[in-house]
């Protein structure tokens, strides 16, 4: 599962076999670590609770996102690309969440595993 922040947003972008995963245990985790310590460790989760809308936690390097059971539903059942939600937090600040399934690139890069990515459906299109 890749994580991209910026400013004030995150998006994770999910492979099939992570979407299986997530769709069959019901949540995903990874952790980047930063050194031999684990206290050094960011995780981020993607979880589905019986919530009404997507809302997100960050407790202890622990970034938490989670969906609601009908938005992870529908996702798993068609070929949505992914779902996203503007979350408030102060003021007129917000959070925007994004969640994908991750495609093939459409131009070969070298260094990146793409073997589990979904098909690009604009790839017939070249």
């Amino acid at each position: 599962m890749k994580l991209r922040t910026n400013k004030n947003s995150i998006r994770l972008r999910l492979s099939q076999k992570e979407v299986a995963s997530f769709q069959q245990y019901g949540s995903i985790e990874e952790c980047v670590n930063f050194s031999d310590q684990n206290s050094d460790c960011l995780r981020y989760s993607l979880i589905q609770a019986d919530h009404e809308q997507i809302s997100v936690t960050f407790i202890n390097n622990h970034i938490r996102v989670y969906v609601p059971l009908s938005i992870a539903s529908q996702w798993f059942a068609d070929d949505q690309i992914g779902f996203d939600a503007r979350i408030l937090l102060k003021g007129e600040d917000y959070l925007y969440v994004l969640v994908e399934k991750d495609y093939q690139c459409l131009v070969d890069r070298p260094n990146e595993d793409e073997s589990n990515n979904f098909p690009n459906p604009n790839a017939t299109k070249c």
